[in-house]
């Protein structure tokens, strides 16, 4: 069966969805712990958002920043702690990422030309 697996788990957690979200709102105790680590999280996630976005954007010209990232970082999290059921998850960028992404914008350079010219703050193609 096609992602039998997948299905199978979202069987198993169903019942527990609900409880994954609002357990951590249950009483004062809970609320305290769920509030630093929240800030633990989100200050872990933003350092390294900010230290590779500013990696990227001294190896793409300033084209994908740490703007950029620490945006991409805050819509992937907020997508997957919805959909994986495990709000207080660590997402953000590593150094796979740049690994994988500055070869690939070099690679596209020799059969794409850049553009430099800008019309409304965009870069456009002459």
């Amino acid at each position: 069966m096609f992602c039998g697996g997948l299905i199978a788990d979202i069987k198993r957690r169903a019942p527990y969805y609900k409880s994954d979200w609002t357990d951590a709102f249950a009483s004062s105790e809970q609320r305290a712990k769920t509030l630093s680590s929240t800030a633990f999280l989100f200050f872990a996630c933003l350092s390294a958002a900010l230290s590779f976005g500013t990696l990227f954007g001294e190896f793409t010209e300033q084209q994908l920043g740490a703007s950029e990232t620490i945006l991409a970082c805050a819509i992937s999290g907020i997508a997957y702690a919805f959909f994986a059921g495990q709000p207080l998850c660590i997402l953000g960028a590593t150094g796979g990422v740049p690994v994988a992404c500055v070869p690939t914008r070099s690679a596209s350079h020799v059969f794409v030309q850049p553009s430099t010219e800008k019309k409304n703050g965009f870069f456009v193609r002459p």
